[in-house]
């Protein structure tokens, strides 16, 4: 524990009479209050060191020399080893001004009494962290005027009627973190001026009175995250100008939040960029972003455009999300995301363009009401994901995706699709490719290059008169599905070879033939359900073999006759399951 420091003078203690006896306090000195609030002298009674020069006993050390020198003359030259608590700091400054350097930390937590920081007024330095934590009567910081290195983290943490974090204006570095959390009365963040670089996190966090942060506009780099959050009634943010790079930013659950002009230089944020959950936030100040490893921007209710982020060049994902007054985005330097791009529940979002797009994991374009037109990055060559076009209640047209070779999966369903044409480089899909209830489709001309796909989909497309594409599709792996449909012909589909799950077609309401010739020889099992106008399926007796069931049920006008003329073609021995044939022909 640190002992009141005693000066020596031509060894006289300084406070002294002659005769070694305790002089009255006089006003050059400092003072014993005779206040019950104050703390408490901490002197260790039961050390068996004598008071004397040597500064090993008051943990101080005058590095000065000179015997006639009144006090030291730059931060330094006297030292403090150890912590520094409230218990230690009365008599912790000398009269004559001298200059205090903290070799530890300065922990300042659980005061009931203090209400600033006066009488730290000497500190210039803390090697380690300064801690101002969970102190119920400390109003203001003020009193580190002289602070200007930190060597750890700046904890300014659970001081419940801390109104201003001033005070600090002498301040140019911290090498640790910066943490200013759980203030409740703190209103005011302003007294980091002259602060250049933070070498760890900058964290702003649950100040539930917080109106303004400024004063940080020296500050360049943060070597951890930069996160400002759950500040319940923070408006404006306009320091942070200079900053150019933080390992991450997130701007989260910030309500009020209505101006963001600092942030202006940010260019790089390589573990990612969250600006999530603002209700006021129009715009996004930080149009140099070039590197971050996400971008998430999501719930922002007021916000109304994006930045086009044109030395963006590659992400891990991006995600613009819930941002109801949203009306464009335009990336046109974003050439590649590693995981996903999603444009969901934006409803006021019309234009999405994503021209310089390469490669993706997925795109997702789903649940945007004003959504009228989409064509695809005809730059885009892979998505190793899913391709989801779906709930867009506006969408009629949808096109491009040219240069698209490979995907995942493709998903288009929900829509008020009237037209869907593209896909013509498309020659790999690992999944299902699934189309389904979009009652307004004509005209469906897609994937004219595609040879083989895992499952095929075609579902509540009532008005689809035209099937164009597929038609160098020779093998399914999976099932393929044409249910509910207007097709008036499967021709698109007659050179298929092979399904290897099942061959369904149901409730086709237009259906009354199927190709001839067709190339399809091998299915895992065959339906034919409910097709109302379905006539002829001479189309299907080049079959082989069925692996599974074979049903043909309730196809009004589909005579007895040839139904068992198509089992008779294919053989019962070829059929692996049940051969079931049930009311058709009832309308004949």
């Amino acid at each position: 524990m640190l002992k009141r420091a005693m000066w020596v003078l031509f060894g006289v203690c300084l406070g002294c009479d002659s005769g070694g006896t305790k002089a009255p306090a006089d006003d050059t000195g400092p003072t014993e209050t005779g206040d019950d609030t104050a703390p408490p002298d901490t002197t260790d009674d039961t050390d068996d060191s004598t008071d004397s020069a040597d500064s090993a006993d008051t943990g101080l050390t005058d590095t000065a020399t000179g015997a006639d020198t009144a006090a030291p003359a730059s931060c330094g030259e006297l030292r403090h080893e150890g912590t520094l608590t409230w218990l230690d700091i009365d008599g912790a400054c000398p009269d004559d001004g001298g200059l205090l350097a903290v070799d530890g930390n300065l922990t300042l937590s659980g005061d009931a009494y203090q209400i600033d920081l006066s009488q730290l007024g000497c500190v210039c330095e803390v090697s380690g962290d300064v801690r101002v934590l969970s102190n119920p009567a400390l109003l203001s910081l003020e009193g580190l005027d002289q602070l200007e290195r930190i060597g750890g983290d700046l904890q300014v943490q659970y001081n419940p009627l801390l109104e201003r974090a001033e005070g600090l204006g002498a301040l140019t570095s911290i090498g640790g973190d910066v943490l200013v959390t759980e203030n409740e009365a703190l209103a005011w963040l302003t007294g980091l001026s002259a602060v250049a670089s933070i070498g760890g996190e900058l964290r702003v966090e649950d100040n539930p009175a917080l109106l303004y942060l400024y004063g940080l506009e020296a500050v360049v780099s943060v070597g951890g995250a930069l996160t400002i959050r759950d500040n319940s009634v923070l408006e404006q943010i306009t320091g942070l100008g200079a900053l150019t790079d933080c390992a991450s930013l997130d701007l989260s659950a910030l309500p009020y939040l209505s101006e963001l002009s600092g942030l202006s230089s940010l260019a790089s944020a390589p573990g990612g960029v969250r600006v999530e959950d603002t209700r006021r936030l129009q715009s996004l100040p930080f149009a140099g972003l070039r590197e971050a490893d996400f971008v998430t921007i999501r719930a922002n209710t007021a916000l109304a455009a994006l930045p086009s982020w044109p030395e963006l060049q590659t992400t891990g994902e991006l995600l613009v999300e819930e941002n109801n007054r949203l009306e464009a985005v335009s990336l046109p330097g974003l050439a590649t995301v590693d995981g996903a791009v999603s444009f969901q529940y934006n409803r006021n979002l019309s234009a999405i363009a994503l021209d310089g797009l390469l490669e993706a994991g997925e795109l997702r374009v789903e649940n945007n009401d004003r959504l009228e037109s989409l064509h695809g990055p005809d730059s885009l060559t892979v998505l190793t994901g899913e391709l989801s076009i779906s709930q867009n209640d506006a969408l009629t047209s949808l096109s491009g995706f040219e240069g698209l070779e490979r995907v995942g999966s493709v998903s288009v369903n929900d829509n008020a699709l009237s037209s869907f044409t593209g896909l013509s480089a498309l020659t790999d899909v690992s999944e299902l490719v699934l189309i389904a209830r979009e009652p307004e489709l004509e005209t469906l001309s897609v994937m004219p290059s595609l040879t083989a796909i895992s499952e095929l989909y075609l579902q509540d497309l009532e008005r689809l008169d035209v099937l164009g594409g597929f038609t160098a599709l020779t093998a399914i792996g999976g099932d393929l599905s044409i249910v509910n449909c207007g097709l008036g012909s499967l021709d698109a589909l007659a050179n298929v070879e092979t399904v290897g799950g099942t061959l369904g077609l149901s409730r086709n309401a237009g259906l009354a033939a199927l190709p001839q010739p067709m190339a399809l020889r091998e299915v895992g099992a065959l339906y034919l359900y409910s097709n109302s106008v379905l006539a002829d399926v001479t189309g299907l007796h080049d079959i082989t073999a069925v692996a599974g069931d074979m049903s043909i049920q309730s196809n009004d006008v589909l005579p007895p006759v040839e139904v068992q003329l198509l089992i008779d073609a294919i053989g019962e021995e070829n059929i692996g399951g049940t051969v079931t044939a049930e009311n058709n022909g009832s309308a004949l």
